[in-house]
């Protein structure tokens, strides 16, 4: 019998995505403009800025991940570099950062230490209640989330 491990994905939003698309082609449309007062030669601006353009499109088009965080059995993983095991981690406690919602996980023997979990991604279902459900209950993070678990749930009817 072959047990299969099941994997949970997040990451930014259309919308999001569409924001970085326009933070992304800014400063080749800035170059353009420069361009065209002459302070920069033209040729080198419309280079430069059309290359910045097609690929700020092609990463929006594509759907570039750019938050990812990834739930396994065993941890999870932020941007596809941090690796954080369930039994690492020490404390966590939700915060707000500029209005966006966080989660400050601090773990025991790695570095960085502090880890900052984005709430704010979207995916298959709401990260919140795949964090709750797929830690252990001892576990800093599952009791950190457990009033925000039971408000989310009554928010989408129960799920």
């Amino acid at each position: 019998m072959e047990i299969v491990e099941t994997v949970e994905k997040f990451g930014l939003s259309r919308r999001w995505c569409a924001v970085l698309f326009v933070a992304i082609m800014f400063p080749g449309l800035a170059l353009i403009v420069s361009a065209v007062w002459n302070s920069l030669p033209f040729p080198l601006a419309v280079r430069i800025s059309g290359e910045t353009i097609v690929y700020g499109f092609l990463g929006w088009l594509l759907g570039v991940n750019v938050a990812a965080v990834t739930i396994r059995e065993h941890g999870l993983t932020l941007r596809r570099v941090w690796k954080i095991r369930w039994q690492d981690v020490v404390a966590a406690r939700q915060c707000s950062v500029l209005g966006f919602p966080y989660l400050r996980i601090v773990r025991s023997g790695r570095w960085p230490a502090n880890l900052w979990l984005p709430l704010y991604i979207v995916g298959p279902r709401s990260l919140i209640v795949a964090l709750y459900e797929r830690t252990p209950p001892t576990n800093p993070i599952h009791q950190c989330l457990e009033a925000a678990v039971a408000k989310a749930r009554s928010e989408h009817g129960g799920r």
